[in-house]
């Protein structure tokens, strides 16, 4: 079979699932919140609120376990890191934020909007290079083993092509 290469660690493949699993709970509830005859006629907007929020959680978790994992952890030289300066500067954008009364809920509403546009077009995007992409197979299967044979790697990885 050939030399195999570590791609992806195991906190990092259960860190992509559970973040993955989050998205698809969070696209999942928040349209069975306004279309709740859409999808399924079991669910209410309550119901569908409940399992909104706990994806939410969990999608924060993980991202909140992630820049903890990619700046304490991780090693290596790493772009997704977060230094003390810039950890401050996220904290008090956060204490602001919060500080605005009734300001926040409109805020919130623009945010959650923004947000979900971009999020659906990113998973939408991540989709397709991840499943319709034939040279990306071999990342996506790494994505799920951890490892991938080196050969395929670095093939996959040519400026060439």
């Amino acid at each position: 079979m050939g030399e195999v290469m570590q791609r992806h660690t195991l906190f990092q493949r259960m860190s992509h699932w559970l973040n993955a699993l989050a998205v698809l709970t969070l696209t999942y509830s928040g349209w069975m919140i306004y279309r709740p005859r859409g999808i399924s006629s079991e669910a209410t907007p309550f119901d569908s609120f409940f399992w909104h929020r706990w994806g939410a959680a969990l999608l924060l978790m993980g991202i909140a376990f992630h820049v903890v994992y990619e700046s304490f952890i991780a090693r290596g030289a790493n772009p997704m890191a977060v230094n003390r300066a810039q950890a401050k500067i996220i904290l008090a954008v956060i204490k602001n934020f919060f500080g605005l009364g009734w300001d926040f809920i409109y805020y919130n509403r623009l945010f959650h909007g923004f947000f979900s546009a971009t999020l659906g077009a990113t998973l939408i995007v991540h989709f397709y290079f991840a499943l319709l992409i034939k040279k990306n197979w071999v990342e996506t299967k790494s994505m799920i083993t951890g490892r991938v044979p080196l050969r395929e790697y670095l093939d996959s990885h040519s400026l060439l092509d």
